[in-house]
């Protein structure tokens, strides 16, 4: 509580508040993917860090750049099995590149500037040593403050220093003397050659440039399935993302010989399977992997070598304005591309309602951002939008969200009203967990009771525009694309957020 009443006497701080960790987590997370520093949380022992966890786990997947401060029970305290006693350092190792426990009033200043630094520091890749260290592949920053820390009366205080900006040194990137002649190398191989680029390669520049490269040499050309961050629409050129589905990506990745993984992780399945290797480039192929630090001024370098005539292609406006009939999961993607305003950011959890022709069609819209799922722990589709509109709150932020995984983290839309914040949520109600029944078929089936029960999400049905309603958000139920053009109108009209109810076909 001393860190809560704290607050209040650095007005150049905003504090947001979440009525649930997992909201504040994933707040932060679309924060610092907006704006590529750091977003704060404040969380309460153990089950706050709990709470947050998931979302947190995506934000190491997109190392996203985030600080938790958490709090904790006096050294005195500890031992005595107080309820919520717990192992706090071990839990956030599992999330954090970095993590410290403050051990004095005296040394928390320096605490927290060793939690900043670290936090930028790994968010480029580079090595933080020391006993706090746990993983370079996460920039979430994590400082325990014991209770008696916070309340312990200081002589004078002083305010931190702005933190220095880290030598963009990378662990990521293979220990290979000049990366871009080994990358030209593999392009000009005659073998197949596929760059597979990650949030850190994905600007207008650097995607013009793959595109050149794709021309000239005939290489594969992906984007990560549920990017962290990527940049889309008209003027661009139409890249892929690989699928979801492993059989798919390991029937595109089949020929490959050379993997250029440009700030991208390499293919694998999201779930294992009886008898199949998780790994989806053959076995044979050889991979270069290039950090998110390099991989722009590569990519520029690499493309005026292997393409220097070659002009990017551009995505044009598409024809196809989506049909104004009954809502489907194949239908309502060209109807939200053709509304969706310029310069939009979109925090896409939509999964199986997405995946049947939304990434097509967004191709055509007005340029914009799509921040993805990117460590498929679901519930981040709302909380990553709030975190988006507090950076951005200029821009039209759209969230595409799942109808099962929206009510995982549903109270950020509280949020959202308390803050006024200029979100559009577009709940994709397909009535199950659709992406479940997938997996049953492909692990072997399942009963029918198996699915009406577990998977079905009937009985009673969620009335999601009630319960946006409850929570301060107006909002819409539609189920025709008519209708849902209609809506989406209405909520460009509204001052602060938005719901909108999309019943789709099943």
């Amino acid at each position: 509580m001393h860190l809560v009443s704290a607050l209040g006497e650095f007005p150049e701080m905003r504090a947001v508040l979440c009525l649930f960790e997992g909201v504040a987590s994933g707040a932060a997370d679309g924060y610092a993917r907006m704006m590529g520093r750091p977003a704060a949380t404040l969380l309460h022992l153990g089950p706050g860090l709990g709470n947050a966890w998931a979302n947190l786990h995506n934000a190491r997947r997109g190392r996203s750049p985030v600080i938790n401060l958490v709090g904790d029970h006096p050294d005195s305290h500890l031992g005595l099995n107080s309820p919520l006693e717990s192992d706090i350092a071990s839990h956030a190792a599992t999330v954090s590149g970095w993590v410290g426990r403050a051990s004095s009033a005296d040394s928390v200043q320096a605490d927290v500037q060793a939690a900043v630094e670290a936090t930028r520091a790994l968010r480029n890749g580079k090595h933080v040593s020391g006993p706090c260290a746990t993983s370079t592949d996460s920039a979430v920053a994590t400082l325990i403050i014991p209770a008696d820390v916070s309340w312990t009366p200081l002589a004078a205080t002083s305010r931190l220093s702005p933190p220095s900006e880290p030598n963009p040194i990378s662990t990521h990137e293979l220990d290979i003397e000049d990366p871009a002649s080994a990358v030209i190398a593999a392009l000009r191989s005659g073998q197949q050659t596929a760059l597979l680029l990650g949030p850190g390669s994905s600007s207008d520049a650097e995607l013009r440039a793959a595109d050149r490269i794709r021309q000239a040499t005939g290489a594969l050309v992906y984007t990560d399935a549920f990017s962290t961050h990527r940049r889309r629409g008209r003027g661009l050129p139409q890249i892929e993302d690989l699928p979801y589905r492993r059989d798919r990506t390991q029937h595109l990745l089949k020929d490959v010989r050379h993997a250029i993984l440009l700030d991208a992780p390499e293919p694998v399945a999201p779930f294992a399977y009886p008898d199949q290797s998780g790994r989806l480039l053959p076995p044979e192929s050889t991979v270069i992997r290039v950090s998110a630090v390099r991989a722009p001024s590569l990519l520029a370098e690499v493309a005026d070598a292997v393409a220097p005539d070659v002009r990017p292609r551009q995505a044009a406006a598409s024809a196809d304005r989506g049909h104004d009939g009954p809502l489907s999961s194949s239908s309502w993607g060209a109807v939200f591309a053709d509304a969706l305003p310029e310069h939009a950011v979109i925090s896409d959890e939509s999964i199986t309602s997405g995946m049947a022709g939304l990434s097509a069609a967004m191709d055509h819209a007005l340029p914009h951002d799509t921040l993805g799922q990117s460590g498929y722990a679901i519930g981040q589709g709302i909380p990553v939008a709030v975190g988006a509109a507090v950076a951005c709150p200029d821009r039209p932020v759209f969230t595409l969200q799942a109808d099962g995984s929206a009510m995982y983290t549903i109270s950020g839309l509280w949020t959202q009203a308390r803050e006024r914040l200029n979100v559009t949520t577009v709940i994709l109600d397909n009535g199950a967990y659709e992406i479940l029944n997938g997996e049953l078929d492909r692990a072997g089936g399942g009963s029918e009771i198996v699915r009406n029960n577990l998977i079905n999400l009937g009985r009673p049905s969620l009335d999601f525009v009630a319960i946006a309603h409850g929570m301060g958000v107006p909002g819409v139920r539609v189920d025709t694309g008519q209708a849902l053009r209609s809506a989406l109108q209405q909520a460009r009209s509204t001052d602060g957020p938005f719901l909108i109810h999309a019943q789709l076909m099943r």
